[in-house]
């Protein structure tokens, strides 16, 4: 696997106030969050939000960068969102590395839960912004 970037990139359900109880004290262990983009698309799958990274795309996926230290969280990350190193094919998700742009203008690596499957019937979000329950029109 790729080094570790040492950051994640946050769009959906990890965003702060949106955290499940089960993941808070990891989510604890991560640095205040800054905004962000990366390239892609964001799709609304029902009961959570599907991210397709693609920097050749002319569109964002808009969310929050955050720090982290200790890399064991992404353990209790990845099987949250359903990503299993060892067999990727077979994973709902992927954590994988991309460019995220901050707000303030800089760029830094970090990792992103890619949807691994085709979003099929999911309503791509326009704005590239995750609402959960307000998407709903």
């Amino acid at each position: 696997m790729a080094r570790d970037p040492g950051y994640l990139f946050l769009y959906g359900t990890l965003l702060p106030g949106r955290v499940p109880l089960a993941l808070r004290s990891a989510a604890a262990q991560l640095g205040t969050p800054r905004p962000a983009m990366v390239r892609g698309r964001l799709y609304d799958l029902g009961r959570y939000p599907a991210a397709v990274p693609d920097e050749g795309a002319g569109c964002w996926i808009r969310g929050r960068v955050s720090s982290y230290t200790n890399g064991a969280i992404l353990t209790e990350l990845d099987r949250y969102e359903g990503y299993d190193p060892r067999n990727p094919a077979a994973s709902l998700f992927v954590r994988r590395q991309c460019e995220a742009v901050l707000s303030g203008g800089g760029r830094l690596t970090c990792w992103v839960y890619a949807y691994n499957r085709d979003p099929g019937a999911g309503r791509l979000i326009r704005d590239g912004v995750y609402r959960g329950d307000r998407l709903r029109q």
